[in-house]
């Protein structure tokens, strides 16, 4: 039996709306998680000298709550359609660009990571620098090309017009290569404790390495990729 148009329109905006609350729910997690932690940020980096580590700290965590505000303004519904017609295209520029750095300031520190889980060996971090860095790359492009708008009924809020699926190859490789390079040498540390006689619990090796935050993250990636419609999975524990 074919779905009569109302039931599209209903199960269209039913869709849009479940996604919304997951997508401020989300948001809001985030930033109950800025505000309770301002404090720690204030005595161990603020206080502290400026390094490398402490702004590469300082721009990942202002950037996203940059993006994090403007994504709630973007996705706002009391805008009238002319103001949306006239704001959405700065609004959403101004979003993608920060969304591009923050992928880039991602590639810098999952790059840092594995050349500091490697006792600074370049060798296994540069092919993840060079995949990581296609991700800003591509995003860039379909950016560029795309076309900022209005979103489209029953949705609210600005959206961007593009041709192109940005998909997750690349993210997706380079997790799944920092998750082995990580693997290898946990095996190699506890092998090591081992030839001394020191026992570590293989799983405390596992958190202190992350490795078990980047099996969730490729668990969000293949969940977001084959799940169709809103999922609470790919909201929660996006890269």
């Amino acid at each position: 039996m074919q779905e009569s148009p109302n039931a599209k329109v209903i199960s269209s905006y039913a869709s849009f709306v479940q996604g919304q609350y997951y997508s401020v729910a989300a948001r809001a997690l985030f930033l109950w998680d800025y505000f309770v932690t301002f404090d720690r940020e204030v005595e161990y980096v603020w206080g502290q000298k400026l390094s490398a580590a402490s702004l590469l700290f300082i721009l990942n965590r202002y950037v996203n709550l940059l993006i994090t505000i403007l994504e709630l303004i973007e996705q706002a519904p009391f805008q009238t359609p002319a103001i949306r017609l006239s704001s959405c295209p700065p609004v959403v520029r101004v979003l993608q660009s920060l969304l591009i750095f923050a992928t880039f300031i991602v590639a810098v520190f999952v790059t840092l990571r594995v050349y500091a889980t490697w006792s600074r060996d370049w060798r296994p971090a540069l092919p993840i620098l060079a995949l990581a860095l296609l991700t800003p790359a591509a995003n860039m492009y379909i950016d560029i090309i795309g076309t900022p708008i209005p979103a489209p009924r029953p949705s609210v809020g600005c959206a961007i017009r593009t041709n192109i699926d940005p998909g997750r190859a690349t993210t997706t490789a380079y997790d799944f290569l920092i998750l082995l390079f990580t693997l290898m040498k946990t095996a190699k540390v506890r092998k090591a404790a081992l030839s001394l006689d020191v026992h570590p619990s293989l799983m405390v090796l596992l958190l202190r390495d992350g490795a078990l935050l980047l099996v969730m993250n490729l668990a969000q990636i293949v969940v977001a990729a084959e799940v169709l419609g809103n999922n609470f999975i790919a909201f929660f524990i996006s890269p």
